[in-house]
């Protein structure tokens, strides 16, 4: 301690701090490579909102698809259901179901069973 001082005190003499030759104590290859990770995982979430709107509305699309298989199978079979009515014996039969009679028949109601 006392030649520490001794140089310090006496002449005041300063070492002159040269070019560092060990590592530094900053490590910037490993800060540049955090700032790079930082950086794509930024992008990725700025990717990942469009990305799942993009999957729900396939998904969509595909009930909608689905659906309207379903409304076509529906319309068409609606449309039999119409055509049939338009067909007078059809129309005859289903008149004698509800119980109707034609002009000038006999009528008869049967109870009991």
């Amino acid at each position: 301690m006392s030649s520490r001082n001794h140089t310090l005190g006496a002449g005041r003499q300063r070492r002159k701090v040269g070019p560092r030759i060990g590592p530094s104590r900053i490590r910037w290859d490993r800060i540049g490579r955090l700032a790079l990770v930082i950086v794509l995982f930024g992008v990725m979430v700025s990717y990942l909102n469009p990305a799942i709107n993009l999957f729900n509305a396939w998904q969509d699309s595909r009930t909608s698809k689905e659906r309207l298989a379903g409304l076509k199978v529906e319309n068409q079979q609606l449309q039999q259901q119409l055509d049939d009515a338009a067909n007078p014996a059809v129309i005859e039969r289903e008149a004698r179901r509800l119980g109707m009679a034609r002009y000038g028949e006999q009528a008869y109601v049967v109870r009991g069973r």
